[in-house]
């Protein structure tokens, strides 16, 4: 009798066990390819237009509406001094404006 409630017992702490690793992973997995959203602070906004004028480079806002209907918004940079040459540059990883 006294096996087959250890037994009993293992199956119980398996299947607990099992559970937490099953739902844990699925929340780490949500948090890391869904983090939450940072909006640029005005502070943050005034700091980049400034060293971009300080560059001399004309910007503007733009945004792209893709084919599944989101809208990406960014600023566009042009340089005063053009040489046939583009950069990309992508915001951070959850920031948001």
């Amino acid at each position: 009798m006294r096996h087959g409630r250890r037994l009993r017992f293992l199956l119980v702490i398996f299947v607990v066990y099992i559970t937490v690793c099953t739902v844990g992973g699925i929340y780490l997995a949500d948090g890391s390819l869904h983090p939450g959203r940072r909006a640029l602070g005005e502070e943050e906004v005034a700091t980049f237009t400034g060293t971009v004028r300080s560059m001399h480079v004309e910007f503007e806002d733009v945004a792209i509406k893709t084919s599944d209907d989101v809208i990406l918004r960014g600023w566009l940079l042009r340089p005063a001094h053009r040489e046939g040459d583009a950069v990309i540059v992508l915001h951070g990883w959850a920031d948001d404006v």
